[in-house]
């Protein structure tokens, strides 16, 4: 994976100290994988509850499945905002360094 992405034999690649396409790949895969666990318990429980409410009354159901989607809905793009911040706020040093050094060359 490292070759494939980052090409760090090639002249162009100007990050050669820190593969960080093929860091990004990877922390996005595992954030899908959480993402899609949190969502399939979510879901799971919402549909749970709905069950259990929809033999209490129909508009108790409704109310239930509203939350569980609020849940759904809020949660997990909020993670992966904020798993692309904490990306980016660690990105932050190495690439304003090699801004800077690239600046003070003529």
């Amino acid at each position: 994976m490292l070759c494939a992405v980052d090409l760090p034999w090639k002249d162009y690649n100007t990050f050669i100290g820190f593969p960080y396409t093929t860091f990004a790949f990877a922390l996005g895969c595992f954030t899908s994988m959480l993402v899609g666990y949190v969502g399939i318990r979510i879901a799971t429980s919402a549909t749970l509850k709905v069950a259990y409410q929809a033999n209490i009354s129909h508009n108790a159901a409704f109310q239930t499945a509203i939350a569980g989607s609020q849940a759904f809905a809020f949660i997990l793009p909020s993670l992966g905002i904020a798993v692309l911040e904490i990306l980016v706020l660690s990105y932050r040093p190495g690439i304003i360094y090699y801004i800077g050094k690239r600046g003070t060359q003529s």
